[in-house]
């Protein structure tokens, strides 16, 4: 071998090593990159099906630092009472759950019934949720608004008959009450006004007929306030869920993890899945005392037209932010107008309550009180002021006379009041002391005797009446299924009437 050929077999093996060398090194450097650490798992067939709870996350923290210098997480606490799963929240709170029938009489001729004809009767299937223990049910007034006979199953499959309490269509919200020998399971209303968006709930009801359905879902958003449904204008403000309502939900509870009621589930969004509406239970809180003292919402007035502020109001007005209701006009003669109020006031807070948007008003106007007086604060040409307010009936709707002062036993088909000043004045009557008729009950005696709203009752059989003690007794005293004979006085003079005590 030459010489040569001996330095060309070298040059060969130094670069063959050098360049495995380098190959190598490589490697190394890339392995940690390219290469997994460890080989993946194989993935079941089935899909996983997971509940987690919310935790807060610990961060990664560097050796150098001390595990003393960063606080720990604070740990999951349940507070007495609060159900730690669905399972335990359905058990208690869904006997307050009940199924509502409703039927309605379409009417029919006589001779159609007596040939066997239809009896023209429609039916409807819905929901509702005990609210007191004495029978108190909570549902929507479309629910039973046109319903001649309302019929409550409670969740052991006892049924009763329903009496309708109250009804406001401008929240769509309705009391009824059944009476049961003992008392009933009954859910607590919440504060609808806690609930954050995210949170869990839960709603149950009776979709298509069919009887404690229950899901669960989150609260999608809160203060839908451009919602109305079946194209009714009204004061809503609606909690949004994905939890599922149907159909036949209307009127169930709204529940969220602590097992209050925080809404009522009214409306649905048919252009999608999982958007459903409740009322929030703060409103209710507001509407129900209404409906259980008068029947209806005695709904008060300010008598101004009013817009929301815009950016470019904003800089016109020297608003330092869009909070308010910007006045466009007032109702001459209005409860404003007495106090002062002008166009272009704008009105930041109403009776201690923050007005932060213009929709806010009309709810807080409406739900002030008749009479009562009210602090307005508003800016004005820039200034901060404040007025104070007496309110007023809502122009075109019909006051009513407190129960705490009727008397609510309908034996002959009457609910009648001591005449004080307030109620003579209601009716027109030029005198107080006695008692006048607040209420004739559809299909009595008294409604086919003609009897009328007005009418005052000067005597019960040989009983004069001067007060609602007197009646009470008189009426007591007269078996059931026994006829009595009233006086009753109107503008059109005096008559006799004979009813029957049921």
């Amino acid at each position: 071998m030459t010489s040569k050929t001996r330095t060309l077999i070298v040059a060969i093996a130094v670069t063959a090593l050098l360049s495995a060398g380098g190959a190598f090194g490589l490697m190394v450097v890339l392995a940690p990159y390219v290469l997994p650490s460890e080989s993946p798992r194989p993935r079941s067939m089935a899909p996983e099906r997971t509940f987690t709870t919310a935790t807060v996350p610990v961060p990664v923290q560097p050796a150098s630092m001390s595990s003393a210098s960063t606080p720990k997480a604070p740990p999951v606490v349940i507070r007495p009472g609060k159900p730690v799963s669905f399972i335990k929240l359905v058990k208690l709170l869904g006997p307050t759950v009940v199924h509502i029938g409703t039927v309605k009489n379409l009417g029919g001729s006589p001779l159609q019934r007596w040939m066997g004809g239809r009896r023209g009767m429609a039916t409807g299937l819905v929901t509702g949720v005990i609210i007191q223990p004495d029978g108190l049910i909570l549902t929507n007034n479309h629910v039973i608004a046109s319903a001649d006979i309302i019929s409550v199953r409670l969740a052991d499959r006892r049924e009763f008959r329903a009496e309708l309490i109250g009804r406001d269509p401008a929240t769509d919200l309705a009391l009824i009450r059944i009476h049961a020998t003992k008392p009933l399971p009954y859910a607590k209303l919440g504060d609808s006004d806690r609930l954050q968006i995210g949170e869990w709930v839960v709603a149950i009801g009776n979709p298509f007929g069919l009887d404690h359905t229950v899901t669960a879902g989150i609260v999608s958003a809160k203060g839908r306030r451009n919602i109305n449904p079946g194209g009714k204008r009204g004061y809503w403000n609606f909690i949004q869920t994905d939890a599922s309502i149907n159909p036949g939900n209307s009127g169930g509870p709204l529940i969220n993890a602590m097992g209050e009621v925080v809404g009522i589930n009214t409306a649905i969004d048919g252009r999608g899945a999982g958007i459903g509406f409740a009322i929030p239970s703060n409103m209710i809180k507001v509407v129900m005392p209404h409906l259980l003292k008068y029947g209806q919402v005695q709904r008060s007035w300010i008598g101004v037209f009013i817009q929301p502020i815009t950016d470019k109001l904003l800089a016109a007005l020297g608003l330092k932010d869009k909070k308010g209701a910007l006045v466009t006009k007032v109702t001459p003669g209005s409860p404003g107008d007495r106090a002062g109020l002008r166009p272009m006031d704008v009105i930041t807070e109403f009776g201690g309550k923050r007005v932060e948007q213009a929709s806010d008003l009309p709810w807080l106007a409406s739900t002030a009180g008749i009479g009562k007086r009210v602090k307005v604060k508003l800016i004005r040409e820039g200034k901060l002021l404040a007025v104070n307010v007496t309110m007023a009936a809502l122009p075109g709707t019909t006051v009513r006379v407190p129960r705490t002062r009727s008397h609510g036993r309908a034996e002959l088909g009457l609910v009648v009041s001591e005449i004080t000043p307030d109620v003579a004045k209601i009716f027109g009557l030029r005198r107080v002391g006695g008692v006048v008729i607040t209420m004739v009950e559809a299909g009595s005696y008294a409604e086919l005797a003609g009897v009328v709203r007005g009418e005052i009752i000067n005597q019960v059989g040989s009983v004069v009446v001067r007060s609602l003690a007197d009646y009470v007794r008189a009426v007591r005293k007269v078996p059931r299924g026994q006829n009595v004979m009233l006086l009753l006085e109107s503008g059109r003079g005096t008559r006799w009437i004979t009813l029957r005590k049921r």
